[in-house]
């Protein structure tokens, strides 16, 4: 698979099994407070930097167009509100975050 190829999910809607494994780790760095901290002073920002990406390429879609890691609150907060895109990838980011959760109880 090329660089910037993304692997579609395996059948239909479903969400790959290494998705579910990468958006698991990625939501646990996040919890711990290390996404923000550089690795030089103990953190895992490059970690999560860097799995988010992939995580968007496993799900098809540009890792700016969706963080379904960054999504705890189901609805967008109001700074994105006024803008429609924003607003938009939020809630796309969401309902891919809703099927990895779900995809993770299986």
């Amino acid at each position: 698979m090329g660089k910037y190829q993304t692997r579609k999910p395996s059948s239909g809607r479903g969400i790959i099994p290494e998705a579910v494994v990468l958006y698991l780790r990625m939501k646990e760095i996040r919890m711990s407070g290390m996404h923000d901290v550089l690795e030089a002073e103990g953190g895992r920002k490059d970690e999560y930097r860097e799995g988010r990406r992939r995580l968007g390429t496993l799900l098809g879609v540009a890792w700016f167009e969706a963080d379904p890691v960054g999504t705890d609150d189901p609805c967008p907060p109001d700074f994105k509100k006024s803008n429609p895109l924003q607003a938009d990838r939020w809630l796309r980011s969401r309902e891919l975050r809703c099927e990895l959760e779900r995809a993770s109880r299986r």
